[in-house]
């Protein structure tokens, strides 16, 4: 009796290293609003390739590749889950796929895309609790990548080679180029994209600096010169060809009714949110002064400009929050850098 107690044991042990349980499988939760994306350039080939990725919604993404060469394109949707080991570590699991344009072949740049994909969502899906102790960080493999909460979807800011000097500019083989939140299921924003906008030159006169005086804007006090007018909005503009060369001004709201879950929530919303395309390669997040700092340029497609822009935000009683904006077209900017950064940041 005990012998046959044995026997079935055995067998039962035997069954379950042959045929063991099968993996579950969960769907991957993005923590996005759905059309948030992200577009990446690609430089490791003859030409610049595009690659994008959309959250769409629940665990399905959009991601797709446009070849600069041949003017080539790939679309497709796909969902994804994970599947969990022992330890705890999270497996990828590429789901259902639906080519929506384009073909992805049997070799090449177009069949490997996807793969491409999976391998950056491996590694952040791998590392992603690093946040919990940084807004960003760098995991190294076989290349470094580079994360930033701000960035939609799976937060990869670029890719550079792991022998590149990370202190050497434009060392990425892949950056981000811009990302945004999508307007509607068909915005051209990402499912047209084809390059990085080219902006049209403007005026960019010198700032010649004034006798100045100090001016409070949402309880920051800044020193103005007699360059700035003030407009009936309350705030501040240096006027030249073709209308504002420069601006500053300020909001208030209340960061409890804002939804966002604290500043550097709200800082991502007002990058992703902006109706223009955002150069993710300018973009900074810093502090001054203990204040949470913004700086990013963008492309107003309406006008043909591009516009620098710094905002700085300023704790208020409560809640509530002030948002302090400095602004100029890219030429003026880049001309009166120093001029216009001292108003700020006091010359520093």
């Amino acid at each position: 009796m005990n012998r046959s107690l044995f026997a079935i044991l055995t067998a039962a042990c035997l069954v379950q290293t042959l045929f063991p349980e099968p993996a579950e499988y969960n769907p991957l939760a993005f923590d996005e609003v759905p059309g948030s994306y992200a577009i990446y350039r690609d430089d490791r080939g003859v030409a610049p390739v595009y690659l994008g990725i959309c959250f769409v919604s629940g665990n399905e993404l959009a991601l797709r590749r446009y070849d600069t060469s041949d003017q080539s394109e790939i679309l497709i949707k796909q969902t994804f889950y994970t599947t969990s080991s022992p330890s705890g570590a999270q497996t990828l699991e590429p789901g259902t796929l639906s080519v929506l344009r384009g073909t992805l072949g049997s070799g090449g740049g177009e069949s490997a895309f996807p793969g491409e994909i999976y391998d950056w969502m491996s590694t952040w899906l791998d590392t992603r609790q690093r946040f919990a102790d940084s807004t960003q960080y760098e995991a190294a493999g076989r290349d470094v990548s580079l994360f930033e909460y701000w960035v939609p979807v799976i937060q990869l800011r670029g890719i550079r080679t792991a022998s590149a000097d990370a202190s050497a500019v434009g060392n990425a083989v892949v950056r981000l180029v811009t990302a945004g939140i999508l307007s509607s299921g068909t915005d051209p924003a990402f499912y047209s994209f084809t390059g990085e906008p080219l902006s049209a030159e403007g005026p960019a006169a010198e700032i010649r600096p004034l006798e100045s005086v100090d001016v409070t804007l949402g309880g920051l006090t800044v020193s103005l010169d007699g360059n700035w007018s003030r407009g009936q909005d309350g705030s501040y503009g240096i006027m030249g060809g073709g209308g504002r060369l420069a601006w500053i001004g300020s909001e208030v709201l209340d960061l409890k009714d804002s939804g966002a879950r604290g500043i550097l929530d709200l800082i991502k919303f007002l990058v992703l949110y902006t109706p223009e395309v955002v150069f993710a390669d300018s973009l900074r997040i810093f502090v001054h002064a203990e204040y949470p700092c913004l700086f990013y340029r963008s492309y107003d497609a309406s006008t043909g400009t591009v516009i620098a822009r710094y905002r700085m935000f300023v704790p208020r009683e409560g809640s509530g929050l002030s948002i302090v904006t400095l602004g100029a077209r890219d030429p003026v900017f880049a001309r009166n850098r120093a001029y216009l950064e001292g108003i700020l940041f006091g010359g520093e």
